[in-house]
């Protein structure tokens, strides 16, 4: 009886750890691309208003044929969609909304209309400031390919208002 019960657990240790290793390697990094990166850089913007949004913008530029295509990027512990812009230039737009204000009081009907904040769940890579992860399809495969070293250029930030025109 402990031999059987011996062997059902180390059956069961040996398809857990493979089912770990088949999802760890669903997401490995490529060493080499099939297109030649062009500027990476992302930039900062605020939007000029009181209690405004505020965000970052990477924009990645790529040299490539019809058969690869980027789709989405990490960065900043956040995931998010490219969009293809022109001429081979992708953007993703990490918006930074700003924290909604929370009532904290011992009387809980003045802390009515109060929002829970959203979890997010973390991305599967580690990365610095200036780096980003992200996923293309080359034919039908999705790979992987980290960016090194992104260059920062200088923050926009919008006017609150227009200028009067005299």
């Amino acid at each position: 009886m402990k031999f059987l019960k011996l062997i059902s657990s180390a059956f069961l240790l040996l398809v857990i750890s493979f089912a770990f290793t088949q999802c760890a390697s669903s997401q490995k990094l490529q060493k080499k691309i099939p297109f030649d990166l062009g500027e990476t850089y992302f930039q900062n913007w605020n939007s000029g208003i009181k209690h405004g949004d505020s965000g970052t913008n990477l924009y990645i530029s790529i040299n490539a044929n019809n058969e690869t295509a980027l789709d989405s990027v990490y960065f900043k512990n956040q995931v998010k969609k490219l969009e293809l812009l022109k001429n081979n230039i992708y953007v993703a737009h990490f918006i930074t909304k700003q924290k909604p204000h929370i009532n904290l009081s011992s009387n809980r009907e003045e802390e009515y209309g109060n929002t829970i904040q959203k979890q997010t769940k973390p991305i599967p890579f580690v990365l610095n400031n200036d780096e980003c992860v992200i996923t293309f399809k080359h034919g039908e495969k999705t790979m992987y390919y980290k960016i090194l070293n992104i260059s920062e250029k200088p923050s926009i930030n919008y006017p609150s208002t227009t200028p009067n025109k005299q």
